[in-house]
């Protein structure tokens, strides 16, 4: 320790100073005089070398107590150290459960979350399989049993990331509810492509012109309720389930068919101002689509909102089949995005009209190498009844 004299001889400050290191840290002391000063620096270098500089740093009533609390532990043939690791512990986490039996437990405090039924029976099924893959207490799980379930199947690598996350959103629950220390799906993204494997996107598909003419024919033809069903989802790219709803009254309404003190309180279609509203979206926040004047066009020719839920799947196959067009999952989002991004060349709009960040890059990871032409987006665009 050095001790400095203060050259500011002003009535009633300090004169000498001490500089040291506590805890890792740089300190300062300040003295009358410099005898003060010695001593302090004397008594604290010989309590270093009897308790150390952990205790030394310590007050002396603070510095007794703990010493008196070894001794007694030691009296009793006690390891102080085991003792209070041990009390920690079980202050910490609760007794150990099985992995099958707290699934039931993450299953029900699903249902109080705003979740699209697809993804709690996702994740219910993951962690199911994982339960009988291997039965483990959940606070004996290691990144190893998590690794060897996602390996020994011979699943897609997109899968066994996909089984990953899904895992990872039950062992957070299992840590907030201190049945686990921590998290073993845990791993950063150069983890992930090493032990896993690398994301493989997949192939995005797309309605030809043709192919959505055709399904547009075909719905009027039989079953003209749904046509808005089609034409929000291909002409404004809004998710299946947000055009629905999840039964739960939260589909998307005709604006004329709600009352005013209603709007900002319900997803609707506005043919007056050719905004589609979009609030109970995926995300949770809201938002505008813009209608174009094609989607306009086939609006006007009416159908029934909220979407009728009834039979909808096979009336979609009837309808698909009777024009003759496969559809695979997600296509008439698809269909929206990549269409208007080669039309209208503005990564904003589409953003806002997507439901995405504008710090989002899925549409250039996604969209950057679809094939479609500018004759055909103009082509798309000009599809009239």
């Amino acid at each position: 320790m050095n001790i400095v004299k203060d050259k500011k001889k002003k009535p009633g400050t300090t004169l000498y100073r001490i500089q040291y290191k506590a805890d890792g840290k740089r300190r300062r002391k300040w003295f009358n005089t410099k005898k003060e000063a010695q001593d302090f620096a004397s008594t604290r270098e010989a309590e270093h070398k009897v308790f150390g500089e952990s205790l030394a740093d310590l007050a002396a009533d603070e510095r007794r107590k703990l010493i008196l609390a070894h001794n007694l532990a030691s009296e009793h043939g006690i390891d102080l150290f085991q003792l209070v690791s041990a009390n920690v512990d079980q202050c910490a986490i609760k007794g150990n459960r099985l992995l099958s039996e707290l699934m039931w437990d993450f299953s029900d405090s699903l249902k109080t979350e705003e979740l699209e039924e697809v993804s709690i029976k996702a994740l219910d099924q993951t962690v199911s399989t994982f339960a009988n893959f291997k039965d483990l207490n959940v606070g004996d799980i290691k990144r190893d049993n998590i690794l060897e379930f996602l390996n020994h199947n011979g699943w897609a690598t997109n899968t066994k990331r996909r089984m990953r996350v899904e895992l990872h959103r039950f062992f957070e629950w299992a840590v907030e509810k201190r049945y686990c220390a921590d998290n073993p799906t845990s791993m950063t993204k150069r983890e992930i492509s090493r032990l896993i494997g690398r994301y493989e996107p997949s192939p995005i598909t797309t309605f030809t012109p043709d192919e959505v003419r055709a399904l547009l024919h075909s719905c009027r033809k039989l079953y003209p309720a749904l046509l808005p069903y089609y034409v929000i989802g291909i002409f404004c790219g809004v998710r299946p389930k947000e055009i629905t709803g999840r039964g739960k009254g939260d589909g998307i309404l005709w604006k004329n068919d709600l009352p005013r003190n209603e709007w900002n309180m319900n997803g609707y279609v506005c043919l007056e101002t050719n905004k589609v509203h979009v609030r109970f979206a995926k995300t949770h926040v809201a938002r505008m689509i813009d209608i174009h004047p094609n989607a306009h066009a086939w609006l006007q020719l009416g159908g029934t909102l909220p979407v009728p839920t009834t039979n909808l799947r096979n009336r979609r196959k009837q309808i698909e089949a009777d024009a003759n067009v496969e559809s695979p999952q997600n296509i008439m989002r698809h269909t929206f995005a990549s269409y208007h991004a080669e039309f209208f060349r503005h990564e904003t709009d589409l953003k806002n009209a997507m439901g995405h960040s504008q710090g989002s890059t899925v549409l250039y990871r996604h969209y950057k190498d679809v094939s479609v032409t500018p004759d055909e987006a103009k082509e798309f665009w000009n599809i009239f009844p």
